[in-house]
């Protein structure tokens, strides 16, 4: 008994110690968003971070109703018919948000007639292997009251998609056996370049691998008797990506790709497999003969009435490959399909088809004849839509630049129009989010911008007349008070890039020596759109409504801007320094041009955003005067071995941590920050899927060289801050970060190492 009271109190010793030596880390501060800790600004700033932050978001959830009058909208938390017309609403019943719907809030709405909106959702079981239920929701425009009805139609297998007027449902069946899924034996004649390109007789090359072969049912489910129909047989773990239903043939079309292969079923977050096909298509080792997300990609046609089918295989075209996305003509007689052409890089043996560096719009008649095409250069193929509107035009959503225009397409004249060119992000998030009205003159959409936040509107197809519907904003607009100025920047390779300054109202363009903040979204990739935002994340109206400037400037690596810009980053070894280097590039310019003086650069970004800050500090010690790096990325090892499978096998290529450690070691903050010498403010959440134990090893060794360093530990936050306390104490760390460090002081000159930077500023504690 002795030993063990010894023993208990070893424990309760070290229990004690570690969580003292936690608690104490110099510069670390917990914040719970439960339990707010006291304001670091005035009063009236608190006041007005808040209601800059207060921001309602809007989005476009049904069609228009036939009568061209209502459309069902998403207020915030408020789901309300809005009249298209004179933008008044109608609130739907809280009963609502109770229901479990089919595919989501952003599902499937139908008008079954002017009044009565009517969607689909599911009966939870009480048994626990048992299925599910389908009732019928419909909403009463007049009263916003809900009704539910039970439907005979059980819900068995994956749900793929619904018709539109939510007679059928498409689904995935496995075929009930007990017999063990059967394999077959795929050569892999490039395996080594997944290992090592440089060593053609690497050891560890593999030259088969094993995939089950067992198949899966995609069925028809009549949503009233409950009846079930095969359609076709796919190979397990195909990945149906989209289906396209023409109700005036009786037609649905159905996109699917790839083989799953043994490894698919592990972990997302369980790092790169030297093995797993998906894998080796990321790095390009797959050649095009042998890469099943090309060879099984494919574009099936049903009659359901006839039960005929009709196919195109990718393999058979010019190398594109079949995405999720497509519509019918509303005469049912064109069908509409995008496709992507897969990403082509430098150092790259093969092309890359689950990575798309552009993207097309194909047209097909019902007997999948081709009938033409057209292809958005520079079109971010991650923020782009299509749907007809008509039998002949077709109104796209297309990332531009910084923009998300909507245009409308001609068919039978090859005609392409921007519906306005007012600068920002027309119809966000949903395809949904941009509807035509019935009489195809007009159209409702949601907009926002850099210096407007989010609200509805309603204007001629042409762009002409375009009336505000909502006021939901008009707080938020009135509290604000920014400016965003359009500039260009010419590099030294001959290259421009283009983006906007964001300055408070007031302010001079160009500007003179004000401070500057430089922002880089996550990703990488994903396009940097002109939105509104007030978060520390998107800090556009923030940090300018306190006399703080935000530079956003895509760069290499950024959809919007056509295959060069977007590939450059992912070419060769180019990751970690090409992107960073422009920016220092551009910043070098605002330098010389006297719109920043020296000491008042400063440099945040979330996720990527963070890799890039950290990143930039580190390859840049004297360039920027403070850095606040968010749920960042800093560790390729870590991520490499035990986060996404394919993101940094495309970002790094063939190499691994095994064969090019330095490689790895040179592109990660983590291992760099001995070069550091910018004050460093910390956000990241305890439940971030980016380690936070990384990022706070990261802050302890800025403090052990003597670095200005704080880190906000956020209790319970993921990737990035999601409540509003959160968000509101941490634009306060944000702003008085910037304020403390972005301040003029003489430039140290060339070869100005970390220890005389550091001279001029003092420790951050807790």
């Amino acid at each position: 008994m002795r030993y063990v009271s010894i023993l208990l109190v070893l424990i309760l010793s070290v229990s004690v110690i570690s969580n003292t030596t936690a608690q104490s880390a110099p510069g670390v501060i917990d914040f719970a968003p439960d339990a707010p800790l006291a304001p670091i600004l005035s009063e009236e700033e608190v006041a007005k971070i808040a209601q800059l932050q207060a921001t309602t978001n809007v989005f476009i959830l049904s069609p228009v109703s036939p009568d061209r009058q209502t459309v069902l909208t998403l207020l915030g938390r408020e789901l309300a018919f809005l009249d298209v017309q004179d933008g008044t609403t109608i609130p739907i019943n809280d009963a609502f948000f109770g229901l479990s719907l089919l595919g989501g809030l952003a599902g499937s709405y139908h008008w079954s007639d002017t009044d009565t909106l009517a969607t689909l959702a599911i009966i939870p079981p009480e048994e626990e292997d048992a299925a599910p239920q389908l009732q019928r929701v419909e909403l009463d425009r007049a009263s916003g009251a809900v009704s539910t009805e039970p439907l005979s139609a059980m819900l068995s297998g994956m749900f793929i998609d619904v018709a539109p007027d939510l007679s059928q449902i498409l689904v995935l069946i496995e075929p009930q056996t007990q017999e063990a899924p059967t394999t077959q034996t795929v050569q892999l004649s490039s395996y080594k370049f997944a290992i090592d390109p440089s060593n053609p007789h690497n050891p560890l090359e593999l030259q088969e691998l094993e995939i089950t072969t067992q198949s899966a049912n995609l069925m028809l489910l009549d949503t009233t008797t409950g009846n079930l129909r095969t359609l076709t047989e796919f190979p397990a773990g195909a990945d149906i990506q989209g289906a396209m239903w023409n109700l005036a043939h009786s037609e649905v079309a159905v996109t699917y790709t790839g083989v799953r292969d043994r490894f698919d079923d592990q972990q997302a977050l369980d790092g790169a497999l030297l093995s797993s096909l998906v894998y080796r298509d990321s790095i390009g080792a797959l050649p095009p003969e042998d890469n099943p997300f090309f060879q099984n990609n494919e574009l099936l046609l049903f009659n359901l009435m006839h039960d005929e089918v009709q196919s195109i295989h990718a393999a058979d075209g010019n190398g594109d490959v079949f995405t999720a996305s497509g519509s019918w003509s509303t005469d049912g007689a064109t069908l509409m399909m995008k496709v992507h052409q897969p990403a082509i890089l430098e150092g790259r043996e093969h092309p890359i088809y689950l990575r798309e560096e552009s993207v097309s719009y194909r047209f097909y008649n019902r007997d999948l004849q081709a009938q033409g095409q057209i292809t958005g250069t520079d079109w971010a193929p991650s923020a782009t839509h299509g749907t007809f509107v008509s039998a002949t035009t077709v109104l796209f959503s297309a990332g531009t630049g910084t923009n998300i225009w909507l245009y409308t397409y001609d068919l039978t004249t090859d005609t392409l129009r921007v519906v306005s060119e007012h600068p920002g992000t027309f119809g966000p998030f949903l395809e949904t989010n941009a509807q035509i009205i019935s009489d195809s003159t007009q159209i409702v959409y949601a907009f926002n911008s850099f210096v407007s936040p989010p609200e509805l509107y309603r204007s001629n197809l042409d762009g002409t007349e375009p009336q505000q519907l909502t006021q939901v904003n008009a707080a938020v607009a009135e509290a604000s008070a920014t400016r965003m100025d359009a500039v260009t920047f010419t590099l030294a390779n001959g290259q421009t890039r283009e983006g906007w300054l964001l300055q408070p109202t007031n302010a001079s363009f160009p500007p003179k020596d004000v401070p500057i903040v430089m922002w880089q979204e996550g990703g990488p990739g994903f396009v940097m759109n002109n939105r509104w935002g007030a978060s520390v994340e998107s800090p556009f109206a923030l940090l300018p409504n306190f006399d703080m400037a935000v530079l956003v400037v895509p760069l290499a690596g950024r959809e919007g801007y056509g295959a060069e810009v977007f590939n450059t980053l992912y070419d060769n070894t180019n990751f970690g320094q090409i992107d960073i280097d422009e920016m220092a590039e551009i910043s070098q310019q605002m330098l010389d041009d006297g719109w920043v003086a020296h000491g008042q650069l400063g440099i945040s970004g979330c996720s990527y955003g963070g890799y890039f800050s950290l990143q930039s500090i580190a390859r840049y010690p004297d360039l920027y005067a403070a850095a606040n790096p968010q749920c960042a990325l800093i560790d390729l090892v870590v991520e490499w071995t035990r986060g996404y499978a394919t993101t940094l096998p495309f970002i790094q290529g063939a190499s691994t941590p095994y064969t090019a450690p330095q490689e790895y070691q040179d592109d990660s903050p983590s291992y760099n920050v001995e070069q550091m010498a910018a004050p460093v403010l910390t956000f990241h959440g305890t439940a971030d899927f980016l380690p936070i134990t990384l990022n706070e090893n990261l802050h302890q060794q800025l403090v052990d060289q003597e670095v200005p360093a704080r880190m906000i530990r956020f209790i319970g936050e993921g990737h990035g801050l999601g409540t509003p306390s959160s968000q509101l104490y941490a634009a306060q760390e944000q702003l008085d970060w910037f304020r403390t460090y972005l301040v003029e002081r003489p430039d140290p000159g060339p070869g100005a190492g970390p220890d005389q930077f550091r001279v001029m500023l003092p420790l951050i504690g807790s």
